[in-house]
């Protein structure tokens, strides 16, 4: 549940940092969008938002905790994107 827990809260600030720290889901409550998530829902890709950080977003909301990333391998991989942006 730990690993859970710290991946979602992790995918929230990524969504965070890609809509400018508008609220991800207007008009629902946290309870709401949490809900929703258990549900299978996923928040759309935020306009600004690139295919590959999307995606990554997207594997942070696996339905199964065991096909999240750990906390660790996100770190690695936003800073692979990272680097990538900076190369472009």
């Amino acid at each position: 549940m730990r690993r859970a827990g710290l991946t979602a809260s992790a995918e929230l600030l990524v969504l965070k940092s890609q809509t400018m720290a508008v609220h991800a889901c207007p008009g629902m409550t946290n309870n709401e969008v949490a809900t929703r998530i258990l549900d299978g829902y996923r928040h759309p890709s935020p306009a600004a938002c690139s295919d590959e950080m999307y995606n990554l977003m997207q594997h942070c909301w696996a339905q199964l905790a065991f096909q999240r990333p750990t906390f660790y391998e996100l770190i690695d991989e936003l800073s692979a994107l990272s680097t990538q942006d900076h190369d472009d």
